[in-house]
């Protein structure tokens, strides 16, 4: 941990929660390890949680348990965000990925992370949301590297 010993936290969008979950190894699954470890803080939203429920036909595996997934590895879930939530952030990102970024700020998490380079993980995107650090779950472990923690 961080020589004061306050956890950063890390807010998991769609895409990283649905990597968490389906596989054992990579970036996604090793941040969901450091939180149920207790050495980051794991945040994620309702609206989150429903974004994969939503698009789990498009995988011929079944989603493995959310919920026990949730509670297995100690992530704090904050309801449902709510439309008066996405206003500041509309025209800084798609409409869709808005209650992300309002999600990730309202838990004032350090990191947002996502695999969706195409939407939130760009220069464009990162420029104007300064409110967290949005960046890919390989990038928040180099991050989480020089401040000290290891996987």
């Amino acid at each position: 941990m961080t020589s004061s010993n306050v956890k950063s936290s890390v807010f998991f969008d769609a895409s990283v929660l649905f990597s968490a979950l389906y596989s054992t190894s990579g970036g996604s699954r090793a941040l969901a390890l450091l939180v149920q470890r207790g050495v980051l803080r794991g945040y994620m939203s309702a609206t989150v949680i429903e974004e994969v429920e939503r698009h789990r036909e498009k995988f011929p595996e079944p989603l493995p348990d959310i919920h026990g997934f949730i509670v297995d590895f100690g992530f704090v879930v904050r309801e449902h965000i709510e439309e008066d939530e996405l206003e500041p952030w509309i025209g800084s990102v798609d409409l869709e990925d808005a209650h992300v970024i309002a999600g990730a700020v309202s838990m004032h998490a350090d990191y947002l992370v996502s695999l969706d380079k195409k939407h939130l993980v760009n220069s464009h995107v990162q420029s104007r949301v300064t409110a967290v650090r949005i960046v890919t779950p390989k990038d928040c472990l180099a991050y989480l590297r020089k401040e000290g923690i290891e996987e």
